[in-house]
């Protein structure tokens, strides 16, 4: 019997700092591994950082280009009214207009609600003029006619020139962030 109970003391006396022994490492393991995870998510994510900030100076960047297209100056411009009635035209410059926003559209993730306000707006009052302009001309005049008008009730915004006031916000974002 004293023999059984020396094994049975021999036995535990080997398997209990064998257990102490594993606990720690295995607790030691997890937490390496953690560490390890943690560092990898943090490196993941400060990449992912530098690729949405190259994403967000594009769609600054094309937001920007946007704008100046749709400006009256260089949209009313780009489009030539040669040979066309004023109502040919503005159903030309009107769907133009459109079309512009409409290859910019995804840029809004990238950009503040308030900015993407500021240009859905700068598009929706390019609209308004173009469509008030040709309101005030007969559908059958010649699409100069229609030109020359949307560059005089352009300059009656004075102050509240959308455009420029979403350029001016655009810029200040920029500014902003980088």
């Amino acid at each position: 019997m004293a023999s059984g109970v020396s094994i049975l003391w021999l036995i535990l006396i080997v398997t209990i700092p064998c257990a102490i022994v594993a606990v720690v490492s295995i607790y030691s393991m997890r937490t390496a591994v953690n560490k390890e995870r943690e560092t990898r998510e943090f490196e993941l994510k400060l990449k992912n950082r530098e690729s949405l900030t190259q994403y967000r100076l594009q769609a600054y960047e094309r937001l920007a280009l946007f704008l100046e297209r749709i400006s009256p100056s260089a949209f009313v411009l780009r489009i030539p009214p040669v040979g066309k009635t004023v109502l040919q035209y503005q159903r030309e410059l009107l769907i133009m207009l459109r079309q512009e926003l409409d290859h910019n559209v995804s840029q809004q993730v990238y950009v503040s609600s308030e900015l993407w306000g500021h240009i859905r707006l700068s598009k929706e009052r390019m609209s308004m003029l173009i469509s008030q302009a040709a309101s005030e001309l007969s559908p059958e005049m010649p699409a100069e006619a229609l030109r020359n008008e949307i560059f005089e009730n352009y300059s009656d915004f004075e102050d509240d020139q959308p455009i420029e006031m979403a350029l001016d916000l655009l810029k200040s974002e920029v500014a902003r962030y980088f």
